[in-house]
């Protein structure tokens, strides 16, 4: 990965913090920094999918009122979420489960999981994961 030219101090500070790599951009056409998920057209409404990056796990998912983003690492103790057809998440490390949104329905864990930022760059779909955003904004699509 590269680094993106229109990141700022505070994001490389973010990012030698939390141990992230710098963001990818999704093309030469795309002026966007985030991680390129893959086309927009590959979440059609009702899809739950965990996508792997080299920069962590994220949950995309599609919903009647759009696209968004959350964790696929569990916060109780950061283990891998695995996510169902449904959206139900569960972390086989210590049983945490999660709802389609990331709530937690059953514990340990305590707290949600934290929603990223998602937004078009031509036909494909990026993910900011240095943008938290609340748990109920969407992406219309």
């Amino acid at each position: 990965m590269t680094r993106c030219r229109s990141c700022t101090r505070r994001t490389a500070l973010a990012l030698a913090v939390t141990g992230l790599a710098w963001p990818a951009v999704a093309s030469a056409k795309c002026t966007e920094k985030g991680l390129d998920v893959g086309p927009l057209k590959a979440w059609p409404k009702g899809t739950f999918r965990l996508v792997e990056t080299d920069v962590g796990r994220f949950v995309v998912a599609h919903d009647e009122r759009g696209l968004y983003c959350y964790s696929g690492m569990c916060t109780h103790m950061g283990g891998a979420i695995v996510v169902d057809a449904q959206g139900t998440g569960l972390c086989p490390a210590h049983q945490s489960m999660f709802g389609p949104n990331g709530e937690v329905t059953r514990g340990p864990a305590t707290r949600p999981l934290p929603h990223f930022a998602v937004k078009p760059c031509g036909e494909r779909l990026l993910v900011d994961p240095l943008t938290i955003v609340a748990p109920d904004v969407r992406m219309p699509v």
